[in-house]
């Protein structure tokens, strides 16, 4: 931890308070961001999954041990793949966009345990078995009801200042291995987003994929380069939606000029699932493989969606927006 967060009382309310008071446009900013982000991502049930996809790539990026998007996507849609490090960036990503019930496991020690997959083997999430190296003992249990008396302590903070608190807090308690970046932001990310719950956590990375590395000493400005990477990473975020929205209306006119209901029900289908299988369109559409792949590859064609998996068979098509 930086010298300059060493002399200060990180569980201190009145600390986070001034840092507060500090950058008042632009907490309001970034809050009106998030807030806008969570109405628009309510319209659009697959695209909470994408943003939180997207936002775990550039935070394994960012952490030295970075996982591909189009490989964590197409593990997460089934794709078969190896390592600890794809394992990890989709328990992230399942806890980014996780139901809101989720976040009560952040208020005690032992919530925290489920939360991270390190509680007793019965209740651990069997994913991330092979990754777990970490002691797990008292010590450990010590820390992290530290970390949750001091987010108690903390609960009068706007939700996205007290990320900021929870992040910082999380290493200063080395509650994760040293290094790791993942564990302390997706914990951080769920608790910004307290006031969005058809979001559910808060983007910080997208397009900053540093912003977390270059955080600086001292409270005050950090949350000042912490207010500034979420509201880019809103700002992205919408504007991804507004690709997307364009790229219903392109994809609308194609399938209307297309004979049959299957061209029609692939439109909504990529915007629900985001990477599409020709087995997926044939179970969902309720049509045959060949017509499902012969669509397909029109709509490739077409320029309407790409295939990332350069593979013969097995493809995978996700939305060329």
């Amino acid at each position: 931890m930086e010298d300059a967060l060493a002399q200060e009382d990180l569980s201190d309310p009145a600390l986070w308070a001034r840092a507060e008071a500090a950058w008042p446009r632009e907490l309001a900013g970034a809050a009106a961001g998030l807030a806008r982000l969570d109405e628009r991502a309510g319209a659009d049930p697959g695209f909470v999954a994408r943003l939180a996809e997207r936002e775990v790539a550039d935070l394994t990026w960012a952490e030295g041990a970075p996982v591909g998007l189009e490989q964590l996507t197409m593990w997460r849609h089934g794709h078969v793949g190896q390592g600890g490090g794809l394992m990890r960036a989709a328990w992230a990503a399942r806890r980014l966009c996780g139901p809101v019930a989720l976040n009560a496991d952040l208020g005690t020690a032992e919530g925290l345990r489920s939360f991270l997959g390190l509680a007793s083997p019965e209740r651990i999430d069997p994913v991330l078995l092979p990754t777990i190296a970490r002691a797990t003992g008292a010590a450990w249990a010590e820390e992290a009801a530290g970390w949750c008396e001091d987010m108690e302590r903390l609960r009068g903070l706007h939700p996205v200042t007290r990320a900021l608190a929870a992040y910082t807090l999380w290493h200063w308690r080395e509650l994760s291995d040293p290094g790791d970046m993942v564990e302390a932001a997706v914990v951080a990310a769920r608790i910004g987003a307290a006031d969005a719950p058809a979001l559910r956590f808060l983007p910080l990375l997208s397009g900053n994929r540093l912003a977390l590395r270059h955080l600086g000493q001292g409270a005050e400005a950090r949350l000042g380069r912490w207010l500034a990477a979420a509201t880019a990473a809103t700002g992205h975020g919408l504007r991804e939606l507004a690709r997307l929205g364009e790229w219903q209306s392109r994809a609308a006119a194609q399938a209307a000029r297309m004979q049959g209901k299957l061209p029609k029900a692939l439109v909504p289908l990529f915007l629900r699932h985001g990477l599409v299988t020709a087995n997926l369109v044939q179970d969902e559409a309720g049509v045959t493989q060949q017509a499902a792949n012969r669509t397909l590859l029109r709509w490739a064609e077409a320029g309407l969606i790409t295939e990332i998996s350069g593979q013969d068979r097995y493809r995978f098509w996700r939305v060329q927006a």
